[in-house]
């Protein structure tokens, strides 16, 4: 650490930081995140406030809780890590929305299989053929894109995808997070 951010340590931590802390317990030392990927501001916001490692996790109710998670020296947000123990995930092709596992680096849907991925929805067929395969791998409507080392990025939502009238697919969420930021 430099010297002006061993200063700033030192003088905010005690007047600011210190009592949020305290308001939340005083003994954090670690911080979970989940159900969506969290920006690089608010991740590096979170640290300085807590001082201690800020994990995101993946995982939907269908998987019985997560499925990948980083570790805790994983600084980049929105990096959800890898499969867990017990976990097997894939990439497979979106062509009609141009995601392809031959991309360099592979990008595509997330599928997972294992002990904790849920055999179907309660008496729903319909609805568990639609998201379940043959044999047995949930798709999770999540894109994502396999950073090299193995760390899969989340980087957009099959469901949340639109075609155009020109046959264009367009992310509304993409053009919502930078009208955001205005």
């Amino acid at each position: 650490m430099n010297k002006g951010g061993e200063v700033s340590k030192q003088l905010y931590d005690p007047l600011v930081f210190d009592k949020v802390k305290e308001m939340m317990g005083g003994k954090i030392r670690l911080l979970i995140s989940g159900g969506a990927p969290l920006s690089q501001e608010v991740k590096d916001f979170l640290f300085v406030v807590f001082g201690c490692p800020i994990l995101e996790a993946l995982g939907v109710s269908e998987t019985s809780g997560p499925v990948s998670s980083t570790s805790r020296w994983e600084t980049r947000a929105g990096v959800v890590g890898g499969p867990i123990a017990g976990i097997k995930m894939k990439l497979i092709d979106l062509p009609e929305y141009g995601y392809l596992t031959t991309d360099e680096p592979p990008r595509g849907e997330i599928c997972v299989k294992g002990n904790s991925v849920f055999k179907g929805y309660f008496r729903n067929p319909v609805l568990t053929k639609s998201v379940l395969d043959d044999d047995g791998w949930l798709r999770l409507g999540d894109v994502g894109v396999l950073l090299p080392g193995g760390c899969l990025k989340l980087i957009d939502r099959v469901s949340s995808i639109c075609k155009l009238q020109h046959g264009l697919y367009v992310a509304p969420q993409y053009l919502e997070n930078i009208f955001g930021q205005c």
